[in-house]
């Protein structure tokens, strides 16, 4: 009798192992297919900078426009970053504060979210690796260059939002990070980045 009631509980014990066996192992298969889909369909963005006018699908060149100011009296609060070294500054609001800053980058971050962020890198290696592309790409025209703003979203909800500019023999990222809302963030970046300008 105790032989009988050791094979039995053997016999379940084994089968729940193997039926667990077979659910990771058609979890792994599920995971490396949905990996390689997107490996192999997922393009790569990196906004590139040019100085001539972008063109659309037909190959007929689009205008370009420079980003509207926010109004004046909104930016009469505002201060304004200037980096001597490689000549550029832009305005931003009284709600962020300057964290990080050296001759190659500044970091700005929100006072009461310290999660979004607004920040300029000069020949930088960084791009939208990681995150999924939510909204196409929109044409822009900062300081005179022609550029073009990408919008990516990590899994986890945080966005970020750059545009590259070359000039000068240097390349400028400018970007936000953000966890929160898309539209406010898109504002925010577009407002503070119609104030980008290139010091003579």
């Amino acid at each position: 009798m105790v032989d009988c009631g050791r094979q039995l509980y053997y016999n379940m014990h084994m089968n729940e192992k193997g039926f667990t066996s077979i659910v990771l192992i058609v979890f792994v298969v599920v995971v490396a297919g949905v990996v390689g889909y997107v490996a192999l369909f997922k393009k790569p963005v990196s906004p590139v900078a040019t100085d001539q006018q972008p063109t659309n699908s037909q190959g007929t060149q689009t205008s370009t426009t420079p980003l509207p100011l926010p109004p004046s009296n909104e930016m009469a609060t505002w201060s304004i970053y200037s980096n001597a070294t490689y000549k550029y500054q832009f305005k931003y609001p009284p709600e962020f504060e300057k964290h990080t800053e050296t001759a190659e980058k500044v970091f700005l971050r929100q006072k009461l979210n310290q999660r979004t962020t607004f920040n300029v890198f000069v020949n930088p290696e960084v791009g939208l690796e990681g995150y999924d592309i939510y909204k196409s790409p929109k044409s822009v025209v900062v300081d005179g260059v022609a550029s073009q703003i990408s919008f990516g979203k990590s899994s986890d909800g945080q966005l970020f939002i750059n545009t590259s500019i070359d000039r000068g023999g240097n390349s400028y990222l400018i970007y936000a990070v953000a966890y929160g809302d898309q539209i406010e963030t898109e504002k925010m970046f577009s407002d503070i980045l119609s104030t980008f300008k290139f010091l003579k």
